[in-house]
């Protein structure tokens, strides 16, 4: 877009907001430029894998189901609980919901206390996935679900290299695996998180790109291969394996 068209264009956005009915701060959508984002976004996707939308500090339901319809995913990640608790209202049996940060479990605790019902039949205990980082917090989902009386969905946060949480070895992971395995009752594995933002952030001084991008998919994958060799019973085709932030993707 040229510099005078593109003067235009902000010009009448402009427009548009100053003659809207009400003189508040608002929010102004170019529906074109976004079908355009996500297709641009689509075309650049490896075709084995799934994308997740984030739905992080606009918790606009219209405009999140308008991105999952043109996505074409039902997968979102949440990073609050008053988001979660809204979602969880609003959206049908398809949706599946990660957390995108552990929870303390006292809001986990809060966000089933105050379930409203849902005529979508949205199953807060099979289509959350709660974010696990520590063998602590681990063991307080393990008594909630048995407080609650139904099995919560946990994702296990690997740390890949940003060094913000998670399990940093495969001991620890083995640990939390074999707990995972022996509360089948209680727990359900779902996957693992391998965040991974620092790849193009890092110095390069410090680091390349490639071989940040290198030890943070090997640990990922030293982490698949422990989970499969000497956890097979938690291993199955429907987990998910969360990685490449938005800015790595």
């Amino acid at each position: 877009m040229d510099f005078k068209k593109q003067h235009q264009y902000f010009e009448n956005l402009n427009k548009e907001l100053k003659n809207y009915k009400r003189a508040i701060p608002c929010l102004c959508v170019d529906l074109d430029v976004l079908d355009q984002n996500i297709e641009t976004l689509k075309s650049s996707l490896n075709p084995s894998t799934d994308f997740r939308i984030v739905v992080k500090s606009l918790p606009s339901i219209d405009m999140i189901k308008y991105v999952m319809k043109k996505a074409n995913t039902s997968k979102l990640m949440v990073f609050h609980q008053p988001f979660l608790s809204d979602l969880s209202h609003r959206l049908d049996s398809e949706a599946d919901l990660l957390l995108g940060k552990p929870m303390p479990i006292s809001t986990a605790r809060f966000f089933y206390d105050s379930l409203v019902q849902n005529d979508q039949q949205f199953d807060p205990f099979k289509q959350v996935q709660w974010l696990i980082d520590t063998e602590e917090r681990l063991n307080q989902y393990l008594e909630l679900a048995k407080q609650l009386g139904k099995p919560l969905r946990v994702n296990i946060e690997i740390n890949v290299g940003l060094h913000r949480g998670g399990f940093p070895d495969l001991q620890s992971l083995s640990d939390c695996l074999k707990k995972i395995e022996q509360n089948k009752e209680w727990l359900s594995f779902s996957g693992f998180m391998g965040y991974d933002p620092h790849i193009v952030k890092l110095p390069s001084i410090i680091r390349s790109q490639r071989k940040s991008l290198s030890m943070a998919n090997d640990f990922y994958n030293s982490c698949k291969k422990l989970l499969q060799e000497k956890y097979p019973s938690l291993s199955h085709n429907e987990l998910t394996f969360n990685g490449a932030g938005s800015p790595t993707i």
